[in-house]
């Protein structure tokens, strides 16, 4: 890494596949086949606010290697992304679509369980602004045909034990697209009157982001040489772009629950399995100081833990690794921008007491004596937008955001009757959940 690198006010094409080993040069590289498609399927969709008026080429879409091969690499070691085809993108204002075959993504950018990330980049070189936006979607299997689902969504055959795999789930799971059936996606998301492509894109996340200025005004004429290029010209001129992680690992304390059972004769606990659940922030700086880059991470240890049981009302966290990544551009050796990335998780977990409980009462469902858990991909997911704690390093902290599953589940237990209250609806379908007295039933 140069070290009097100067940073450009421009998103670039982050190019070049990697190899398996994430070892070889860039240029070494080869380019992502430019055949995608208007009816491949939905693989991202984002809104940049500010991009509307950029040019062809100037906003650009990749795909980071698994995070799981990210977290491996030495600080300092330089990879690349692998670039989709400019086809692959479509604007309409400030809203942006991704598609793209997930067949034709090399194993190497996919994580265990079918987790891949997608990087959105926009370069305003006229304002002098550069925005980013990234996003995790899952890769499953659904009768031999491969699709995009939402990063939450856990495909059944993860919860199935290896040796009590079919062969044809065994097959999906090896090929980082685990099987999953149109019926348990229906079950999911809440119907079955569309195909079942047409409800996975429905069902995947929009990020948001905007349009940032950088501070650098010292390069002025690779500004002007780069805007003059034409979209191909411009994807060949930053073929060589470098990215690197540094070596500094940082564990952040991140959110994944929250728990509030009556304080006598109830008691409540999380059973966390991180493979199919969870993902948290990124920030980003392209030259003017941190911020939030939108969009949420997906991590991929394959670990899990159950919480104590108890009575207290408390929040329930993980300890996630972040490390920095810079991209820089070989041809004129400048940095392109820096983010704070999630790598992966250490394993270990803590609890914070809460002092108080919220007021939710119009969503309560009454249970009788009762050991109640909330575990099914249908329904709303975990977020908070401040569940990763960054403050004290960046003015800010990051979202956090778990789904529910087999692995991921919310108890409550109690000995006499209860109501069981949801944030924004009932709670079989709830992200937030609540134990309150038999009489706060709704109905």
């Amino acid at each position: 890494m140069r070290q009097n690198a100067t940073r450009v006010p421009l998103a670039l094409l982050t190019i070049v596949a990697v190899a398996a080993s994430l070892l070889i040069a860039v240029s070494a590289g080869v380019r992502a086949p430019a055949n995608a498609e208007r009816g491949d399927p939905l693989m991202m969709r984002a809104k940049l606010t500010g991009s509307a008026d950029l040019p062809d080429g100037a906003v650009t879409a990749s795909v980071e290697p698994a995070l799981s091969r990210l977290a491996k690499l030495a600080g300092g070691q330089q990879y690349s992304r692998f670039v989709l085809p400019t086809e692959a993108v479509y604007r309409n204002g400030d809203e942006i679509e991704v598609r793209f075959p997930p067949e034709d993504l090399p194993d190497a950018y996919v994580d265990e369980g079918g987790l891949v990330t997608v990087v959105i980049d926009a370069a305003d070189a006229e304002h002098g602004k550069y925005g980013t936006v990234l996003s995790s979607v899952r890769r499953v299997t659904i009768a031999n045909s491969q699709q995009w689902a939402p990063p939450m969504y856990s495909a059944e055959s993860l919860s199935v034990p290896p040796a009590k795999r079919t062969a044809a789930q065994a097959r999906a799971v090896a090929a980082k697209a685990p099987a999953t059936t149109a019926r348990a996606v229906y079950a999911a998301f809440d119907g079955d009157e569309n195909p079942v492509e047409e409800v996975l894109a429905d069902a995947l996340p929009h990020a948001t982001s905007r349009m940032q200025p950088t501070s650098d005004e010292k390069l002025a004429r690779v500004a002007s040489e780069m805007s003059a290029l034409p979209p191909h010209d411009l994807a060949r001129a930053v073929a060589a772009s470098n990215c690197s992680l540094a070596k500094k690992e940082r564990i952040r304390s991140a959110t994944v629950g929250t728990s509030y059972p009556m304080l006598k004769g109830s008691k409540s606990w999380l059973t966390y399995n991180n493979s199919t659940s969870s993902s948290f922030g990124t920030a980003v700086n392209v030259g003017d100081g941190w911020y939030q880059g939108g969009g949420v991470t997906a991590t991929a240890d394959n670990w899990g833990s159950s919480f104590q049981k108890s009575h207290r009302l408390r929040s329930y966290r993980v300890h996630v690794i972040y490390r920095k990544q810079t991209c820089t551009s070989a041809k004129w050796g400048t940095i392109l921008s820096q983010k704070l990335i999630p790598v992966g998780q250490t394993g270990g977990i803590g609890r914070n007491i809460l002092s108080s409980r919220p007021s939710w009462r119009s969503k309560c469902a009454p249970v009788v004596s009762h050991k109640w858990w909330r575990g099914s991909t249908t329904g709303q997911s975990y977020t908070l937008s401040y569940g990763v704690k960054f403050e004290k390093v960046l003015g800010f902290n990051l979202k956090s955001e778990r789904g529910y599953s087999r692995g991921a589940r919310l108890f409550y237990t109690a000995n006499k009757r209860r109501a069981i209250c949801g944030d924004t609806t009932w709670p079989g379908l709830a992200g937030k959940m609540m134990e309150r007295g038999w009489r706060a039933r709704s109905y």
